[in-house]
């Protein structure tokens, strides 16, 4: 698990969700999180393989929610 962008109550990470026996390589889900008391519960998540195994797009995608919910009204 990467996490890839933080603060104290939100975050988005990144963790290996899947392998292949054949190909040796595995498909990444990015998931926004959201901290209740000492443990973190998924808001969202993205995987590669519900988006046409787009890690770039799943990243972005996970990155914006991020910063609409960290700052709903843009910047100041």
């Amino acid at each position: 698990m990467n996490v890839i962008i933080a603060d104290d109550r939100y975050r988005v990470i990144a963790k290996p969700i899947a392998t292949y026996e054949d190909i040796p390589c595995y498909v990444i889900g990015y998931r926004v999180q959201v901290k209740v008391l000492w443990f973190w519960i998924t808001i969202k998540a993205f995987d590669e393989g519900d988006y046409d195994n787009d890690a770039d797009f799943c990243k972005r995608e996970a990155i914006e929610l991020y910063n609409k919910i960290v700052n709903p009204y843009g910047t100041v």
